[in-house]
């Protein structure tokens, strides 16, 4: 599965099925009834099965639990093994379509007056213990540093801009157009994946999006 590594809505898909903040649709038949299964695809979607959270190690271990459903049949050609760019293509557009075309959870803001979270620094608690600050290494682990947040508790984008560089990623990334609309939007961005976003995940397609407020982004 390393043509989907870097693609944003498959990583959002291995996180947030775990986590319970998205659930899947019941597998697609084709004309035969036979079920399909995408590339990539690690957790089972057969109704009501009780491993339906539980990620796989690998589609073909997915697959090999799909068939111990009673009623459930595989394709002929859904055997594994290596996929066409077409096919690789076909599951990334899923996965997206997965998130599709919702707002972010929370709205985002840029105000600077907050260190990052998740950040070394502890010169605030120096201050108030009354010793000097003391540099401390950070540890910029993908997947692993906590997004930057502002007093409000909503991403904090001039902050977030500066670290995504550290995690392996770029300002403007892949999926947006240019610097200032990266980093805003969690349903399009895919520096968001780059951080361990807590409470803050992509609306799942079909679900409310709640209302943005209008704050004011200060680059």
């Amino acid at each position: 599965m390393a043509q989907l590594s870097e693609n944003s809505w498959y990583v959002w898909y291995l996180r947030e099925v775990e986590a319970g903040h998205l659930k899947l649709p019941e597998f697609d038949t084709n004309a035969g009834g036979e079920v399909q299964i995408h590339y990539g695809e690690v957790y089972c979607r057969v109704d009501e099965c009780g491993k339906r959270k539980k990620r796989f190690s690998s589609t073909n271990n997915l697959r090999s639990h799909v068939r111990s459903h009673d009623g459930v049949i595989l394709g002929k050609d859904d055997k594994g093994g290596r996929v066409s760019q077409g096919e690789v293509d076909s599951a990334g557009a899923w996965y997206k379509s997965l998130f599709g075309g919702k707002k972010p959870k929370q709205p985002c803001d840029t105000s600077d007056d907050l260190e990052i979270t998740g950040s070394a620094s502890i010169s605030a608690a120096s201050s108030a213990a009354g010793s000097p600050a003391k540099k401390q290494k950070t540890n910029y682990v993908p997947g692993v540093f906590k997004l930057p947040l502002n007093k409000a508790g909503k991403p904090h984008i001039t902050n977030m801009r500066n670290v995504v560089p550290h995690l392996g990623g770029s300002v403007p990334c892949k999926n947006c157009d240019d610097k200032k609309s990266c980093c805003r939007d969690i349903q399009k961005c895919a520096n968001f994946v780059l951080f361990d976003c807590g409470d803050l995940h992509p609306v799942a397609a079909g679900g409310a999006a709640e209302e943005v407020d209008g704050n004011a982004d200060v680059v």
